[in-house]
């Protein structure tokens, strides 16, 4: 069986959880005997392809996939996706906060985060979801990572030909090869909230500062914090204010395991996550979990975890404290070991590819 996966164009030079999930989904396919072809053109090579595996479409152009369907290719595609409306129009409120914190060129980065909210609440949701309704009734067959997300998308777009199966994402780590000296020789920080993941408006770091603003637990960020300067402004006037916060920009994989291995709490209190690679794998290294209740989380934690709503401070502090006063077990590490590896993905992935063929 020959597959393509068509992603993003920028899959090598911006990283993410998507890209995460199609390389080890095509590590685990490849186990299995399925040739993978990657793809991050619009016009991929479809000779002696049996399938089209799309994935992210909200990043994508819909040109491959009526190119898969005139080949007569079964497409599959890995949505990826929760509406991201109230995503969208939480932006206003963050740029509030240029005026009131006054970070380094505060008013710049007002002008030109203002004009992306304004774009995408008032143009590209509008379109985005056009985009993806035709993208989604091209589809054979829909592979959400979840139950939640089948259902989610049900409510959200007309499919009413397309099949579905969930998908999930899962993890791969080698605990022999991990130690958490390396992370503590390094940034001497131990006993800590975590929150990996690159500081974006969707992760909504501000406002997880700004819930722990009169506590004095350590907090440490690990992930890009140049994606969008203006919003990682925000986030370390917040984190002068409060004090004891620490920014680490990049680390190697086993670092970032190391760095779980460290931390007491990992809060993902995002817009939505499904359900975010980073709590599964800080979930499986010990790590007890506040994350937000948007998205799948609730699906793939269950009782594991403590839950908030993201645009609610009281809510937000609640959780993370919650988190951090409860003792930790190994019901959540053998809850994901059970139910989320990479291996079960490649297996439900080629049974979803046979069940077209």
């Amino acid at each position: 069986m020959k597959v393509i996966f068509q992603c993003r164009p920028n899959l090598y030079t911006l990283s993410g959880g998507d890209k995460i999930q199609i390389e080890h989904t095509n590590r685990e396919l490849e186990k299995l005997g399925v040739t993978v072809e990657i793809s991050t053109t619009n016009n991929p090579d479809l000779a002696n392809v049996d399938i089209f595996h799309l994935f992210n479409p909200s990043l994508l152009s819909l040109e491959p996939v009526l190119l898969a369907k005139q080949n007569n290719i079964p497409v599959v595609i890995s949505t990826i996706h929760w509406d991201m409306k109230e995503y969208y129009e939480s932006m206003f409120s963050v740029n509030k906060e240029y005026f009131r914190l006054r970070p380094p060129h505060y008013l710049a980065n007002y002008l030109k985060n203002q004009a992306y909210a304004m774009a995408y609440n008032y143009w590209w949701y509008r379109k985005n979801i056009r985009d993806i309704q035709k993208l989604f009734s091209l589809g054979d067959l829909l592979l959400p990572n979840s139950q939640a997300e089948i259902d989610h998308i049900k409510q959200y777009f007309s499919l009413p030909t397309q099949s579905f199966a969930a998908i999930p994402n899962g993890i791969a780590i080698k605990d022999t090869e991990i130690s958490p000296d390396a992370f503590y020789n390094k940034f001497k920080l131990k006993d800590f909230i975590l929150c990996a993941g690159r500081i974006e408006y969707r992760k909504n770091q501000h406002l997880l500062l700004e819930a722990l603003q009169d506590t004095d637990m350590p907090i440490v960020f690990i992930g890009n914090n140049t994606f969008n300067a203006g919003y990682t402004s925000i986030c370390q006037a917040l984190a002068t204010r409060r004090g004891n916060v620490h920014f680490i920009p990049h680390l190697s994989q086993p670092e970032l395991y190391s760095a779980y291995l460290n931390a007491r709490v990992h809060a993902l209190v995002s817009w939505y996550e499904t359900p975010g690679l980073a709590n599964l794998e800080a979930g499986y290294l010990g790590c007890n979990l506040a994350v937000s209740d948007k998205g799948c989380t609730r699906e793939y934690f269950g009782d594991h975890a403590d839950y908030c709503d993201p645009k609610n401070l009281g809510s937000i502090k609640t959780a993370v404290l919650a988190a951090w006063h409860k003792p930790k077990n190994s019901s959540l590490r053998e809850h994901i070991q059970k139910n989320y590896t990479w291996q079960q993905t490649g297996q439900a992935t080629a049974t979803a590819y046979r069940s077209l063929l």
